[in-house]
């Protein structure tokens, strides 16, 4: 068990709506919308015929796999697909012969991630939009008290709220750009069959994957990335670089909360002990993430290492990686939320 799944540190440390969008659910059904949008571009092409196409459409909606089903057969092959198409091929009849026709695991599966993450990544472009909304509008409100600027953990020389709230706005415009550039360039398309060739459709395998492209609204690679995973170390730079940003805040914000500096006033976070104590806990929860997403970001570069045609190894530590990257990064953006909200004042408290 994460912390993510934990039924009670869920609720501080996870972000409810992100958990949605990248869950088993948002999973399976992008697995599904892949496979009919396969079926109804390649019968649009004369791959396949026009009504299996259809069939397998009617019947594929609202399906739900046997879980146990799939559970058995992720354990004796490594990867989830071949046991879902085999139970999809049981609930479409006589059309399921045309099912997954000419595709592999590696394209379903990377597929239905971009499809996932090209939902969630322009919701957390705009959240970190919001943010910087809140920031401007603490900044109008306690800019111009003073504060003192600290370098390398020591007094430096006097400024004003408005310059340290500047850097976090800084901070956080870029991880905006940074994840609205990765969801514009580099969610897309995987297709390309057994050994990364679309070997089985000759002459027709490009346009095929650029037809498929363009129904699912992602990019056209113009080859297989089943080895070359470069957009997947940009998605999971973005996510690092947006929890930086955010741990920034958090890590400025616990530092005037210190005893003795006074240049912020926070609600929540009380002690089981002390009474008199506010623990200014969503800063800690900022810092603590930033770092766990360093650490992810770290393995999954660490796993764009895909030898030969496929990596098995590679691709595990992919799924290992990236998923707790993402839910670590909504996790953040919820806390920064929570502890933007919970200010009540910035810089010295005013004078008696």
């Amino acid at each position: 068990m994460t912390a993510f799944d934990h039924p009670v540190l869920s609720a501080w440390v996870d972000d409810a709506e992100t958990g949605m969008r990248m869950g088993w659910d948002a999973e399976l059904a992008a697995m599904l919308r892949f496979e009919i949008a396969l079926a109804a571009t390649q019968s649009e092409m004369g791959l396949i015929p026009a009504d299996a196409a259809d069939a397998l459409r009617r019947d594929l909606d609202g399906f739900r796999p046997d879980m146990d089903g799939l559970r058995r057969g992720t354990a004796r092959d490594g990867v989830v697909v071949p046991a879902l198409i085999a139970q999809m091929r049981e609930a479409t009849g006589a059309a399921g012969r045309h099912l997954h026709h000419g595709a592999t695991s590696q394209d379903v599966i990377d597929t239905a991630l971009m499809l996932c993450l090209a939902d969630l990544l322009p919701r957390f472009a705009e959240r970190l939009g919001d943010l910087e909304d809140r920031l401007a509008a603490l900044s109008d409100r306690w800019g111009d008290r003073p504060l003192m600027a600290v370098t390398r953990m020591r007094d430096a020389l006097p400024i004003t709220v408005a310059d340290r709230i500047a850097a976090w706005s800084s901070g956080v415009r870029v991880a905006r750009e940074q994840v609205s550039r990765v969801r514009a360039e580099d969610m897309a398309v995987q297709l390309a069959g057994p050994v990364g060739t679309l070997g089985r459709f000759g002459d027709d395998g490009p346009p095929l994957r650029a037809a498929l492209a363009a129904r699912l609204d992602l990019r056209d690679p113009g080859g297989a990335w089943h080895t070359e995973r470069g957009r997947l170390c940009r998605v999971g730079s973005a996510l690092s670089v947006c929890c930086a940003a955010l741990g920034k805040i958090g890590a400025d914000i616990g530092s005037m909360a210190q005893d003795g500096t006074d240049a912020v006033q926070l609600d929540g976070g009380a002690s089981s002990s002390m009474a008199h104590k506010v623990n200014p806990v969503d800063a800690e929860l900022l810092i603590a993430l930033a770092l766990h997403a360093a650490a992810q970001n770290g393995v999954l570069g660490a796993a764009a290492l895909h030898g030969s045609e496929r990596s098995g190894p590679a691709w595990t530590l992919e799924w290992l990686a990236l998923p707790p990257l993402v839910r670590t990064t909504g996790g953040a953006l919820r806390a920064t939320e929570r502890l933007l909200a919970a200010i009540r004042r910035m810089g010295p408290r005013a004078p008696d």
